[in-house]
């Protein structure tokens, strides 16, 4: 009797604690009715793995390990450029859509052989030389090696090379000449100057680490080396810049430095930019030399140079902030430039004048069709004139 008194007992707890847990449950769902909250659902979508606990959404797939096509790198040798056996696509709409494949070596040209029967010229420079915004035939290097052979009726040839790269400047390009362009034993090498933002791209102040270049001095003020990545961890790389105010933003590279480059005014900061730029072009000359090969300077101007409405409105701003800033003139920094070659015995060939005479037929972003077509024409009879460029029948004499 006992036994069954305790068993009913036990049947009527059970019953109390059900009815307890389902009008618990029906209290809670009526809370969430109340307040908008989908538990069923956060329940179903926490148990797909589609939702954190802490509702935040995780994607499909969270394991993840794929390798992902990088078009530039970071390299120790020039600061960056182009990975190898890439293909990049540049479009502006209305204006262009292009697509151009890298080579072995990380540059928008076709391979070459490391050595060649032909005359060989490198061409090194920005964007401007790597233009991605028209296709590879169509660039004043290929243009070049069209128009030299034409011109000459069939009798000379030569083999123009492409390094251009995006973002580069003087800096830069020594250390692409240095690691990547003399092992090719080209016959002359050409840097292209672009005026617009080189003489920036040399400035460690407004091109720091790890793109930006690290200059090694020698004891008596003379460049040594020009070297690029974290040459200190990174933390002491930004405390030592952090200290020395070595930072630059563009805005007052724009409006504070870069208008010096139209003056006969001296800035301390543009004059050591100028000063450095100078050594990079010595210590790149007699490199080239070393090598048996010899150095030319393309001059390309900017859109200051070329613009006279542009100028004007540009240099109202400049003399607005500094009106010291009295004898402005687009066409100081092509003197400027053309001078420091001249001190170097570099020999120097500008495009101004072909940018002048045709104008926004020109460009398209960078150069256009038109434009590389007119700049390899004036190229090509450089070479012609002034290139000792043997003809077809005569074989070289040294194997290069």
């Amino acid at each position: 009797m006992g036994a069954l008194h305790e068993r009913t007992r036990l049947r009527s707890n059970l019953a109390v604690l059900l009815v307890g847990l389902l009008a618990g449950l029906g209290l809670v769902a009526g809370l969430a009715k109340l307040l908008h909250l989908d538990l069923g659902g956060r329940l179903q979508r926490l148990r797909a793995e589609t939702v954190r606990p802490d509702g935040a959404p995780v994607a499909e797939g969270v394991n993840v390990q794929a390798a992902e096509t990088v078009a530039y790198v970071y390299d120790n040798r020039c600061g960056w450029k182009l990975a190898p056996y890439v293909q990049i696509h540049r479009a502006i709409g209305g204006l262009f859509d292009v697509r151009n494949r890298t080579n072995s070596e990380g540059f928008l040209d076709r391979e070459h052989a490391l050595r060649t029967d032909y005359f060989r010229i490198a061409f090194v420079g920005d964007s401007l030389t790597e233009a991605q915004q028209v296709d590879m035939a169509q660039r004043f290097s290929e243009r070049t090696e069209e128009y030299v052979y034409t011109m000459s009726q069939g009798n000379k040839a030569v083999e123009v090379m492409n390094f251009g790269t995006s973002s580069w400047g003087t800096a830069h390009e020594y250390g692409a000449i240095k690691h990547f362009v003399l092992k090719y034993r080209p016959d002359e090498v050409w840097i292209f100057f672009f005026a617009g933002n080189d003489v920036g791209d040399n400035s460690t102040r407004l091109n720091g680490p790890p793109m930006g270049p690290t200059y090694v001095y020698a004891p008596d003020g003379a460049l040594k080396d020009v070297l690029f990545g974290w040459t200190m961890p990174p933390p002491v790389t930004r405390g030592e810049r952090s200290r020395g105010k070595a930072e630059m933003d563009h805005t007052e590279w724009d409006l504070e430095v870069w208008p010096f480059m139209f003056t006969e005014a001296r800035s301390p900061i543009m004059d050591g930019i100028l000063g450095d730029t100078r050594k990079i072009f010595r210590l790149t000359r007699d490199l080239v030399a070393s090598q048996g090969s010899r150095l030319r300077v393309v001059y390309l101007p900017s859109g200051w140079e070329i613009n006279a409405p542009l100028f004007e409105r540009s240099a109202s701003e400049w003399r607005a902030r500094n009106p010291s800033l009295t004898d402005l003139d687009a066409r100081t920094p092509e003197r400027k430039i053309s001078a420091m070659m001249a001190e170097l015995g570099i020999p120097f060939l500008s495009t101004t004048p072909l940018s002048l005479e045709y104008g926004k037929k020109m460009t398209i972003d960078h150069y256009s069709p038109f434009g590389h077509e007119r700049i390899a024409e004036v190229l090509a009879k450089y070479v012609l004139d002034n290139c000792e460029v043997p003809p077809l029948a005569t074989a070289r004499p040294d194997g290069r």
